[in-house]
């Protein structure tokens, strides 16, 4: 079996390690790699041709212009984005692929060592590439949209996954930028989750991944990383009706904004489902005037992460405050002492 999962995470790896990364170690083959890119380019020239003053001339300029602004990515905030893209990029795809090929058989195993082995059903082999996929699918958007709901619930996961809304400008390399140990638990409990419905179903069905959904799964994580990069672009761009049930590239602008408003809304990934189960669904009502950051008071030169020795060193401060909160002064009472009254004359 451990043999079996080795295989799955490498093929899978292969082709699943986020794409577009010439300087990768793990590029290789397929032209699949420029999908995201492609995601970008496709809804941005639509969002442009849409957003265009009649009385513009539309040209391959302007369209340049509104997918790729320069302020997006010559700002000080963006270079906090690129120092942390080769980190994220490399190990992100790693923690999660491992976590969900060894969970999903181990739990599986774990299921058949505690109710016996299952009778294989009757089912074309379609049909179980279908349910493998539609179940890894929903695990997938769910379990990434519960992990970044507690994080923003929970005070020491919040520590470190603040150093991504300390971003004040948006681009496509925004996605990348993530502490360390965010990456660590994030991979962690989203792949835990996939892991425990994946391998349910490998169980239930008596079977392992097959090479089908392996290939679903390579195409969901390249349509995902799409609508990441579109997600944090700054590019205004509204489902209208259809975000009921799709998270918008406007709906994660207002995810990131920095006003009170706004704040712990539109967590989810691909879906607005869990956003409207949760009660953190806001959709995107006409063009907002939206400030990009942690907090109003928190810009600017007030920004905790301006500098790359912050961006990775200050989470750990805020965390151990969140462990160990400072004690509270003990109120001293100013006990005035007795006087007698003199005796009367």
């Amino acid at each position: 079996m451990v043999q079996e999962s080795l295989s799955d995470v490498w093929n899978l790896l292969k082709h699943t390690v986020d794409p577009v990364k010439p300087l990768s170690i793990f590029y290789w083959d397929g032209a699949w790699q420029i999908w995201p890119i492609a995601i970008l380019l496709v809804i941005g020239v639509i969002g442009y041709l849409v957003s265009a003053n009649r009385n513009e001339r539309i040209s391959l300029k302007g369209a340049a212009r509104y997918i790729f602004p320069a302020e997006a990515y010559w700002s000080r905030s963006a270079w906090m984005d690129y120092q942390g893209f080769f980190l994220t990029s490399l190990f992100d795809p790693l923690i999660k692929v491992a976590t969900v090929v060894f969970g999903a058989d181990a739990f599986s195993a774990f299921l058949a060592s505690g109710f016996g082995e299952r009778t294989p059903p009757d089912a074309p082999g379609w049909a179980i590439v279908a349910v493998q996929f539609l179940v890894f699918f929903v695990a997938a958007d769910f379990g990434a949209f519960f992990t970044h709901y507690l994080e923003h619930k929970i005070p020491f996961l919040w520590s470190f996954h603040r150093v991504h809304h300390s971003a004040e400008v948006l681009n496509p390399v925004t996605t990348y930028r993530k502490h360390p140990v965010e990456l660590i638990y994030f991979g962690i409990m989203t792949g835990t989750v996939i892991a425990i419905a994946l391998g349910s179903t490998l169980y239930l069905t008596d079977s392992s991944l097959t090479a089908g959904t392996l290939a679903l799964m390579t195409v969901w994580v390249a349509v995902a990383l799409g609508v990441n990069y579109l997600d944090h672009s700054q590019m205004w761009i509204s489902y209208g009706g259809a975000e009921r049930l799709f998270i918008s590239p406007a709906m994660h602008q207002i995810h990131h904004s920095a006003f009170i408003q706004h704040r712990d809304k539109n967590m989810g990934l691909l879906l607005s489902i869990w956003d409207r189960m949760f009660g953190t669904y806001c959709p995107a009502k006409g063009t907002e005037e939206v400030l990009l950051g942690i907090s109003e008071d928190t810009l600017g030169a007030s920004n905790p992460h301006r500098t790359v020795v912050r961006y990775y060193l200050e989470p750990f401060g805020e965390a151990y405050r969140c462990l160990f909160p400072a004690r509270p002064e003990p109120v001293r009472r100013n006990i005035l002492p007795k006087v007698e009254a003199p005796p009367n004359a």
